[in-house]
């Protein structure tokens, strides 16, 4: 069986960042189910050293291009003289807002098939990748298989995979690409005016140690703001299931779970969450998961490593002390 290319499109420009270790990480265990060979696509300005931390999570190769400038139509053709040249069998890319723009010009070039905002990719031998994401207002997880597309490209959450360090680093190549097309955005458009735009800080989230889940069952507005408080004492950051975000108690960009924000704390505490699971999805990565609901039939207590069986409200008055 030929070796399938396994792509991984890192888009952080000057270092390898944690994402592209996660997605790394899945490419390398796809590597194996599918006879397959994992390659870095790195665009941007670092050290060889840097390139080299690819191989911590499992990368066969890194082809390097050194550009000065991050733009997604510079970007475009690179990706694209690097794919006619050596080809490709899936395509992950990150979901930042850089790489949904990019991944989507990609597909749309060479009419590629691109699954979006994946939460886990598998490999069959009788469907070859296999990407799995939300639909149906996030009621579901749908299978999508791309049919009559010589490439499979998508898209893929943060901390939908876990970054993982193998235990034998293998030598890793590295391939220095020369671009010889050409790129003036001066030929291309005119900038007639800009926006300061304020962007929210999601450092916190992304990094948090310990995080706090609200669900359903925090039933009245004092016991969240206990648990508010209690997320600050212990440095927590409070996150909510999708119920509690429609009803005004969290912003939306601290959902947690399949239609929201995946996480992988060190710690999950999860306070009156019975355990839908499109929310189980987004915090399955965590490392330690703590529930606490009054129905010991609760189905998060089926994936949970402590379970307590108590009142929310109760509970957080003592463990607030």
């Amino acid at each position: 069986m030929d070796k399938r290319n396994i792509w991984v499109v890192c888009d952080a420009f000057d270092h390898v960042d944690s994402f592209t270790g996660q997605l790394v990480s899945k490419a390398y265990q796809l590597s194996k189910e599918s006879n397959g060979c994992v390659q870095v696509i790195f665009l941007g300005n670092t050290s060889e050293d840097e390139l080299k931390r690819c191989a911590l999570y499992g990368a066969d190769e890194v082809v390097y291009q050194h550009c000065e400038t991050k733009d997604e139509r510079l970007w475009l053709d690179i990706l694209s003289d690097i794919y006619s040249s050596i080809g490709a069998d899936v395509i992950m890319f990150t979901n930042s807002d850089f790489s949904k723009t990019l991944s989507s010009f990609f597909a749309s070039r060479f009419e590629f098939g691109l699954t979006a905002d994946c939460i886990d990719i598998c490999f069959e031998d009788e469907n070859g990748f296999v990407f799995e994401r939300a639909a149906m207002s996030d009621s579901v997880q749908a299978r999508i298989i791309c049919i009559d597309s010589q490439c499979c490209t998508c898209t893929v959450k943060k901390n939908a995979f876990v970054e993982n360090v193998i235990n034998e680093v293998k030598e890793l190549s590295i391939r220095k690409w020369d671009y010889k097309g050409s790129f003036n955005t001066d030929d291309t458009y005119e900038v007639i005016s800009c926006v300061k735009r304020e962007i929210e800080n999601s450092a916190d989230l992304d990094n948090a140690k310990i995080v706090f889940g609200v669900g359903r069952g925090v039933k009245d507005k004092e016991t969240f703001d206990l648990i508010c408080q209690a997320g600050k004492k212990y440095n927590a950051v409070v996150v909510g299931t999708k119920c509690v975000v429609d009803d005004g108690l969290l912003p939306k960009k601290y959902q947690g779970g399949q239609s929201g924000r995946s996480i992988a704390p060190d710690i999950y505490i999860a306070f009156g969450i019975s355990g839908a699971n499109q929310h189980l999805v987004g915090i399955r990565n965590s490392r330690q998961i703590i529930a606490v609901n009054n129905n010991e039939n609760a189905p998060i207590f089926n994936i949970a490593d402590v379970k307590i069986v108590a009142d929310v409200k109760e509970f957080i008055k003592e463990f607030s002390e």
